[in-house]
């Protein structure tokens, strides 16, 4: 006998939920492969060990004894009633277990094979001939003894053959039926795993009128568990049933009941009646759970539900619910249909409810779905899954963001595809902008980020101007922008000193260390901002993918290196006897002037991080520049061309007589002054030329030269001029239609960040925390004060208590202008909440009606030219009808003048043939007078 039944050992459903696998202890295993999977809920249909001892081997119930091979020794059968004793009785009664188990084996074996389609065929014909094969046994052994003793036998494992056939594929009710009534009470027999058939029935997708022949049979059934505790319900969600159920399953959400689709339906309606829905396996795990990890219709659930509301958010072992399950599935067909239905159910908390390791549905979802390039509607699945739980907006804290973010795939172009796609969903839902979400967005790449600015949200404009108008980001601000004007300035006034004083022996001014001061306290200044800046980035363990990939960064180091060597320069002044070689006075000219750009460049971009108008200039020019680069390129080759042409038309001309050789390169020359001798010198020539310095004048001499200067002027100056401004106004325009709260909001989170990390690397004190609240309700109470007064004051007639008042009012002004010089000279720290907010804060409101009142502008013009457009259709197809019922008419017309024309020719021969006869019978009429008047001569 064949030691392999049905499937392959270990085998389970075919396309089994994931396991979820954590990596990280030795309760958590992971697996070779490194792919999470969701532990505990596999169904092991296949539990027989084929290897066990033989003493685990099932023996019969009528006291049939172990010959040691598994089978039943005949000769210790009582057969009661039965009329067959012969010798092949024994024969006899296994050969109905034999048929069934060696279909078993058989189907087992296409299971290797279930891709190919032989095994497929292969599977079909087993099943016909093995249904066919019972039906003649069965046909053979009409006696009810015999039908017993061979129903009754049990082979290995304990089983009957009402065990096998229920395992088989799509078993027929008739066969059932049949071996029910010739032993009824083998539908409460177990196996050795504790297995009814109504188990294995339910596990390897038998139909809905076999499953109700069991329940008939035997109830009690639907509430028998296993020995891992598992109902026939659990396994019902699992099984691979036939192409016609298995459809069914995934079709529709079950609403009409006359639709096969709702198969299902009436299965777990069958199971749950009894209460199996709220029995719990080994594990903790509800019918619900392995419902919502294998995926079911809607309708289904809502019937597990119905029966056991509590279940939805019910807690297995390890503390998953239903949405764990489904959310870690997610690649399956059904699970965004079981999504959507475990979030449709009100007044419950599912969503924001972690496991005993901390995780939520999302962070299971992170670490099990890997979206693969070649898998496109596994991924469509998982991302409709994730869409529904999005949008069911669970609390955002940090283990959601940690979770939505970790969102990825080993491809790395499809990687960016995902991460853009999720949080793009996310932002759709206009989330609530907090600390959280803030210190989440700080970790992500540069790309990601600039997705969160695109379009931002009033929630994101004011938690930025609310974080823009703390103390210390003020104060930051305002040294900023102090320093770097200082910077311009004073390294301006000194820089001409240290020329003269290192070159041509001058001394310097009695000012001189003073400039040399500021311009070392602010190159300390920036270095310790810099340096705490990398100690925050470098303790978070992102120095790497934040600080060293923003370019600001970098260019500051740029700045203090440079101020910080131009220092060490200059104190080279205050010593005695130091001169430098006169030949280097140009480099250091040189240096300084990129310097004193260095410095200008850096205050710019300071500016577009506090005004939204600079944002839009910087940005707007440094995308005009991305976009010249093409005709900057062609622009090149055009002068290159014209100043070969120029050089070679006026080489050994008058204009350049005199020249020492004739090559086109030559730099002396004699008689007149041209400037167009040379190559470089021509080139030089038609790049002023360009710039309308240089008139006809200088192709006096050469006719040929007029017309290349005609060419050159239409071709540069005409065609590409109109060219760079339409490329420059289209490239502008762009930034400041599309990007300008982008750019600003982007540049202004880019400060938060920086400002963060100085802040976390600061002390803190609560007494100034104090200050603060002290400061943001006096200047409330101010305002009020400020508003009472002035309506009394204006209300009052002139009295002692309204001049009091008025006194009063004077002196609480005068008290807030001194508190607002206090604040000014502290760099913002004492100013009020209020008033920084008035300062640095931007009104988005005001912004967000404009961008709207923009959009709705936008709006209405493509409605306009949509109306314009379908006018224009409209007009066209009018048109083409009308030609076509003129054409017609035309048709009609000529087939009438063609009518008119024949029936003119036919009357035109009919009268050609009346005069013909007409003459006949003149002719005639003549002849008869003729006789006539022979006839009266005689």
């Amino acid at each position: 006998m064949s030691n392999h039944r049905g499937r392959p050992r270990n085998s389970t459903f075919q396309d089994e939920p994931a396991e979820l696998r954590i990596a990280g202890n030795e309760n958590n295993p992971v697996v070779q492969d490194g792919a999470p999977n969701i532990e505990g809920l596999t169904i092991d249909l296949n539990e027989y060990s084929y290897n066990r001892d033989l003493n685990e081997r099932g023996t019969s119930r009528q006291g049939g004894a172990d010959n040691g091979n598994g089978a039943i020794d005949i000769d210790d059968v009582t057969f009661n009633n039965s009329t067959i004793a012969t010798d092949d009785v024994g024969h006899d009664v296994t050969r109905l277990y034999t048929i069934c188990e060696e279909a078993s084996n058989r189907q087992g074996e296409a299971g290797n094979r279930r891709n190919s389609l032989a095994a497929s065929i292969q599977s079909v014909d087993v099943m016909s001939s093995t249904w066919d094969a019972i039906r003649e046994w069965l046909a053979a052994h009409p006696m009810p003894g015999e039908r017993a003793v061979a129903a009754t036998y049990q082979g290995q494992f304990m089983t009957t053959a009402l065990h096998i056939v229920c395992k088989l594929q799509s078993p027929p009710t008739d066969i059932v039926q049949d071996l029910i009534d010739c032993a009824p009470e083998t539908v409460a027999w177990a196996d050795s795993n504790d297995w009814l058939p109504l188990h294995l029935a339910c596990a390897f997708g038998a139909s809905y009128d076999v499953l109700s022949l069991l329940v008939q049979a035997y109830p009690e059934g639907r509430v028998a568990q296993d020995k891992r505790r598992r109902t026939p319900l659990h396994f019902a969600f699992g099984a691979t049933r036939s192409e016609e159920t298995a459809s069914d399953i995934n079709s529709g959400d079950g609403n009409d009941e006359s639709m096969d689709g709702n198969g299902i339906c009436d299965i777990v309606r069958l199971l749950s009646d009894s209460g199996a829905a709220r029995l719990s396996d080994g594990t903790g795990k509800l019918p619900i759970h392995y419902a919502c990890a294998y995926g079911t219709s809607a309708a289904a659930l809502q019937i597990l539900f119905d029966t056991h509301p509590n279940s939805i958010f019910a807690n297995e072992d390890k503390g998953r619910t239903p949405l764990h399950f489904a959310m870690v599935n997610a690649h399956r067909p059904m699970s965004p249909s079981v999504v959507a239905f475990l979030l449709s159910v009100k007044d419950t908390d599912i969503i924001n409810i972690p496991d005993n390791s901390g995780d939520l549905p999302l962070s299971l979802f992170a670490k099990a779905v890997s979206f693969d390039p070649y898998a496109a509607e596994k991924n469509e699945n998982a991302f409709k899954c994730l869409e529904l739980y999005i949008n069911a907006k669970p609390h955002p804290t940090a283990e959601f963001y940690e979770a939505l973010f970790a969102i990825t795939s080993h491809n790395k172009k499809l990687s960016h595809e995902i991460r853009k796609r999720c949080f793009r969903t996310y932002l759709a839902t206009k989330p609530l902008v907090g600390k959280e979400f803030f210190d989440a967005i700080k970790r992500l790449p540069t790309w990601l980020q600039i997705e969160a600015f695109i379009s931002p949200s009033s929630s994101m404009m004011e938690y930025l101007n609310s974080k823009t108008s703390e103390p210390i980001p003020t104060m930051m601000l305002m040294l900023d922008f102090t320093f770097l004007v200082l910077l311009v300035v004073f390294f301006q006034l000194s820089a001409n000193e240290t020329i003269d004083c290192l070159f041509d022996n001058k001394g310097v001014g009695d000012s001189f260390p003073a400039y040399l001061g500021v311009l070392l306290t602010i190159s300390i200044y920036l270095c310790v901002k810099e340096i705490m800046q990398i100690i925050r980035y470098f303790k978070a363990g992102s120095l790497r993918t934040l600080w060293f990939s923003d370019v600001k960064n970098i260019l500051d180091v740029c700045l203090v290196v440079v101020t910080f060597l131009w220092c060490s320069v200059m104190f080279q002044c205050i010593q005695e006897d130091q001169s430098f070689d006169s030949s280097g006075k140009e480099w250091y000219k040189a240096a300084m002037a990129f310097t004193v750009l260095l410095y200008t460049l850096t205050f710019l971009l300071f500016l577009k991080s506090v005004l939204i108008d600079f944002a839009v200039f910087v940005s707007g020019m440094t995308n005009v520049i991305r976009n010249l680069l093409t005709f900057l390129v062609s622009l090149m080759i055009v002068l290159l061309a014209f100043a070969g042409a120029f050089a070679l038309v006026f080489q050994g001309t008058r204009t350049c007589n005199g020249t020492e050789d004739n090559s086109l390169y030559t730099t002396e020359k004699n008689g007149m002054d041209s400037k167009f001798c040379t190559f470089r010198e021509s080139l030089v020539t038609a790049y002023f030329m360009l710039l309308g310095q240089i008139g006809p004048e200088e192709t006096d001499d050469s006719i040929i030269g007029k017309w290349i200067y005609a060419i050159f002027m239409f071709i540069v100056v005409i065609l590409l001029t109109n060219v760079l401004i339409a490329i420059v106004t289209e490239s502008y325009n762009h930034i400041k239609a599309s990007k300008a709260q982008q750019v600003f909001w982007y540049n202004r989170f880019a400060f938060i960040c920086e400002v963060d990390a100085i802040a976390e690397v600061l002390p803190k004190h609560k007494c100034f925390e104090r200050f603060m609240d002290w400061s943001h309700r006096t200047w409330r109470i101010w305002n009020d004060f400020r508003n009472e007064e002035i309506e009394y004051v204006t209300d009052s007639t002139l009295s002692i208590d309204s001049f009091l008042s008025g006194i009063l009012f004077l002196v609480t002004y005068f008290l807030v202008f001194l508190w607002l010089i206090a604040g000014l000279v502290s760099l913002g720290l004492l100013w009020p909440p209020q008033v920084r907010q008035f300062i640095f804060g931007y009104n988005f409101e005001e912004m967000t009606t404009a961008r709207v009142m923009k959009h709705a502008e936008n709006n209405m013009n493509e409605g306009i030219m949509k109306q314009i457009n379908d006018l224009k259709k409209e007009t066209k197809m009018q048109r083409i009808g009308l030609k076509k019922d003129v054409d017609d008419i035309k048709q009609q017309i000529n087939g009438l003048k063609e009518e008119t024309r024949m029936q003119v020719n036919r009357l035109a021969e009919d009268v050609n043939v009346i005069k013909a006869q007409m003459n006949s019978f003149n002719a005639d009429m003549e002849e008869i007078k003729e006789l006539l008047r022979a006839l009266s001569k005689e």
